[in-house]
């Protein structure tokens, strides 16, 4: 379900780096040095992005670029280097590249530029929910849900893309009708946005129905 990126870096201390940065990000991501170890990497499944870096040796990143596009003109490839001329950006873009990130980069705009790719592109990446095992899981993290926000989502699910009203939710919720009920709700809510906070894209998200109830903006998949 996770987001997969392939990096192709010859420089293994930013290797490293990077390869954490997008592991703490909610991606995957598997790192080769060179274009033969690429090649392996590939052989046994495609990412849904790809990092080259252009300077790689004997063969290049616009040499793995020419050849790759070929074999999988889906796979978006974003190219990161320190030689950002004019001329080695055109010929990166000429090698199908959406986007060339000059080093050094702030790892904020390299997630950023992640993101806005994912946003795009077409993965048939729903959104499931574990029913046994009480957990949301998106595109870049699973999040394990309590009780109380696994029965909220599971109502909100089930009536999507109809609002549920309030009253449903807090039966539903089995909250004591002599307390505060609107506002323990809204608390349990609360609770389950910080958990879908950085879980998908596009973002799942609960939305409120001023004096009518909540309503999911997209459809997650009963597991």
């Amino acid at each position: 379900m996770r987001i997969s990126v392939y990096l192709c870096e010859d420089d293994t201390a930013l290797a490293g780096e990077l390869k954490q940065l997008l592991i703490d990000e909610g991606f995957l991501c598997e790192v080769a040095h060179s274009g033969s170890e690429l090649d392996g990497l590939l052989a046994m499944k495609k990412p849904d992005i790809l990092l080259l870096d252009l300077q790689l040796g004997a063969e290049t990143g616009l040499d793995l670029a020419n050849r790759y596009r070929q074999s999988m003109p889906s796979v978006p490839i974003v190219f990161l280097s320190a030689h950002g001329s004019e001329q080695n950006r055109i010929a990166t873009y000429e090698a199908g590249a959406v986007l060339f990130l000059a080093k050094p980069f702030a790892p904020a705009e390299l997630i950023a530029v992640l993101r806005s790719i994912t946003s795009r592109m077409d993965l048939a990446v729903k959104i499931k929910l574990d029913q046994v095992a009480k957990r949301l899981i998106g595109c870049y993290r699973t999040r394990h849900l309590s009780e109380k926000e696994y029965t909220l989502l599971c109502n909100l699910a089930l009536n999507y893309p109809e609002l549920t009203p309030y009253d449903d939710l807090i039966d539903a919720l089995s909250i004591d009708p002599s307390k505060d009920s609107r506002s323990y709700l809204e608390v349990i809510v609360s609770r389950l946005r910080s958990k879908l906070l950085r879980l998908h894209e596009p973002p799942l998200k609960v939305l409120n129905k001023t004096r009518q109830g909540y309503v999911l903006n997209q459809a997650i998949e009963l597991d």
